[in-house]
């Protein structure tokens, strides 16, 4: 591996390792490792395989995903399949003038032409389509696009400790698009779930760094969406509990 990363450094390509955001533990055989582009902007990464108008609605998902479903109150961080076929429309600039007459603006797709594209990016790896029906950045897009997403939707300027929209799990530094979050709204420290054991091994009391008790019960991904239930979930006390722990947050995002 050592030996096929060097060599493909001089051509601007690298080998790097993650794992899935759900990944039962971090043992070597959950690893998923891509041969991914080492420069950092979206347009380079994908234009070889797309159509400007297909990144310009891949630059939408990613904004629904990183931006629109991704705020201090609910960190979903994906998009439901149904919003996602929606954002095949492009958007008006300037009310459809100069920039429509000059050709500027992105062409919308029609809804096959997204449904097809789509599913082009699940089978590539650059998307993960949940049993659920959410849309998230898969472990190859993770790992490909990581600088881009960190430059796009993380404020440069940002203050130390300010809320951050991408964040990095605090045991593992991978990106947490999946996981368990801190309490405190304010507070940035996410882990995934496969990190949570070892890094509170040891501790009488699971505390976060920031003093607020860890309560197991703040989900980052599809668990933070209003009123979703985990797959698998049937009997009524589970589904019940975890509604209530949801909803729970609803009303306190209804001012939000």
């Amino acid at each position: 591996m050592h030996t096929a990363h060097a060599a493909l450094e001089r051509f601007g390509y690298e080998v790097r390792s993650t794992f899935p955001q759900a990944a039962p533990s971090r043992a070597p055989e959950h690893a998923v490792y891509a041969v991914v582009n080492a420069v950092s902007d979206a347009p380079t990464q994908l234009a070889t395989a797309h159509t400007p108008d297909a990144l310009a609605y891949v630059k939408r998902l990613l904004d629904a995903i990183f931006d629109t479903h991704n705020t201090a109150a609910r960190e979903v961080l994906a998009v439901r399949a149904t919003d996602a076929l929606r954002l095949s429309k492009a958007p008006r600039e300037g009310g459809g003038g100069a920039a429509a007459s000059q050709g500027a603006a992105p062409a919308a797709l029609t809804m096959r032409q997204a449904e097809e594209l789509l599913a082009t990016l699940v089978d590539e790896g650059w998307l993960a389509k949940s049993r659920a029906g959410f849309y998230s950045v898969a472990p190859r897009g993770l790992l490909e696009l990581r600088g881009y997403l960190e430059d796009t939707y993380n404020d440069a300027d940002a203050e130390e400790g300010e809320w951050r929209r991408v964040k990095a799990c605090a045991a593992c530094r991978d990106v947490v698009t999946v996981g368990l979050r801190c309490a405190n709204r304010e507070c940035n420290v996410r882990l995934h779930g496969f990190c949570v054991e070892g890094f509170f091994r040891g501790m009488r009391v699971r505390k976060c760094a920031c003093g607020t008790e860890w309560t197991g019960r703040d989900f980052v991904g599809e668990r933070a969406a209003r009123g979703y239930v985990p797959a698998g979930r049937t009997s009524m006390s589970a589904s019940t509990s975890a509604s209530r722990t949801l909803m729970g947050d609803d009303e306190e995002d209804e001012d939000e």
